[in-house]
């Protein structure tokens, strides 16, 4: 090979390089403008996804606060329906002021009977972005409903009944009828 090949081979060389860095040039601009593009899209997606899992936190807290709320009105078996109301009432914001995350609007509603003390629920999360944005519309809020319900136990009238059909079980197998001392048939 002779000097002018090399420089030949050598220009090309310094030729590739200088395209290469063209190259790089106009791929950094392009890959900008696609970013402006995603990142938008990217920010929303992340932002929506972070408020599901808002959502989801707060329907379970919801869920274990109304059950405890109704268990707690349920355990005083002992008070008027007013007050184991109250009790109820009390114990449910207590808990969800401590505990909610994004929850936009609550609303409880407690029934209590004579057998049983249950807590329903409604609320709903807005996302802060779907307001500003009408093709958000349909979406804008996740609603949450639910109840939670516990039994009222009465222990001492459990306790006579059972004491009632104690002496009802000993009456038959001793024939003899329950209050009235005749034999049974």
């Amino acid at each position: 090979m002779n000097i002018r090949g090399k420089e030949t081979v050598g220009m090309d060389r310094v030729q590739l390089m200088q395209d290469k860095k063209r190259v790089g040039r106009g791929a950094s601009g392009s890959a900008t403008v696609e970013m402006s593009i995603l990142m938008p899209m990217l920010c929303v997606l992340i932002l929506m996804l972070l408020y599901l899992g808002f959502y989801l936190y707060d329907c379970t807290v919801l869920y274990g606060d109304a059950y405890l709320a109704a268990y707690y009105g349920a355990c005083h078996a002992d008070v008027s329906n007013e007050e184991a109301y109250r009790i109820a009432e009390d114990k449910m914001q207590e808990q969800t002021e401590k505990q909610l995350i994004a929850m936009d609007r609550l609303e409880t509603e407690i029934t209590v009977t004579y057998d049983e003390v249950t807590v329903a629920y409604e609320g709903t999360i807005k996302l802060p972005i779907a307001n500003q944005n009408p093709f958000f519309d349909k979406w804008n809020q996740f609603e949450i409903k639910g109840q939670g319900s516990a039994a009222r136990h009465k222990p001492v009238t459990f306790i006579r009944q059972c004491r009632k059909l104690e002496r009802l079980l000993k009456e038959e197998e001793e024939g003899v009828a329950y209050g009235n001392g005749r034999e049974a048939d």
